[in-house]
């Protein structure tokens, strides 16, 4: 490793133990189909907000804001195909980039617009559970926007710096053996 990071040992350690475990096991690869069934549960939670008119979605909820605010939400369906197919969480690191961005500008668009009421919120399940979100308000989801990029920034930050260091391991690996098959053994 190089740069800033070359002298902690810190990340050292951190970026041996993520190039162990660079291959997804199959337990993780069924957490990530769970992760895809959450995912999908909630945006079909606020696209019944949308299709009943709820008064979740203000008039400011425009083509824009709709295409971020999905798009957003969505693209953790491909992450997690990604992982799955792919298999190699190195390898998919940079559609997680591509996420996180993605993230912190639909983050902040909308909470330029803040195109919501969430005095809705509740308002498409059923009466019983409607109090788990009755205590959501406006200002609540302002300040989940503004933790939401900051997040998303960390995030950036760390899957950059994951993909970066554990790329570089990685190759090492790949080829340390190639240097010991090629050395001679003495005699």
């Amino acid at each position: 490793m190089t740069g800033i990071f070359e002298d902690s040992n810190w990340v050292r350690k951190q970026v041996s133990e993520s190039a162990k475990k660079d291959i997804i096991p199959f337990p993780d690869k069924v957490g990530q189909i769970v992760g895809m069934a959450f995912i999908v549960i909630i945006v079909a939670f606020f696209v019944k907000h949308q299709n009943d008119s709820t008064g979740f979605f203000t008039s400011e909820f425009g083509t824009g804001e709709t295409i971020v605010f999905y798009a957003a939400a969505l693209f953790g369906l491909l992450t997690g195909s990604a992982k799955i197919v792919v298999g190699r969480k190195n390898k998919v690191r940079p559609i997680e980039m591509v996420g996180n961005m993605l993230w912190i500008v639909a983050s902040i668009w909308l909470l330029t617009v803040f195109p919501f009421d969430f005095n809705y919120l509740p308002d498409v399940l059923p009466e019983y559970l409607q109090p788990l979100l009755d205590w959501m308000s406006d200002d609540i989801g302002k300040i989940l926007l503004v933790l939401g990029i900051i997040g998303g920034w960390i995030a950036l930050f760390v899957t950059t710096m994951l993909y970066i260091f554990v790329g570089k391991k990685l190759a090492e690996q790949v080829e340390a053996p190639e240097e010991e098959a090629e050395t001679p053994e003495e005699p």
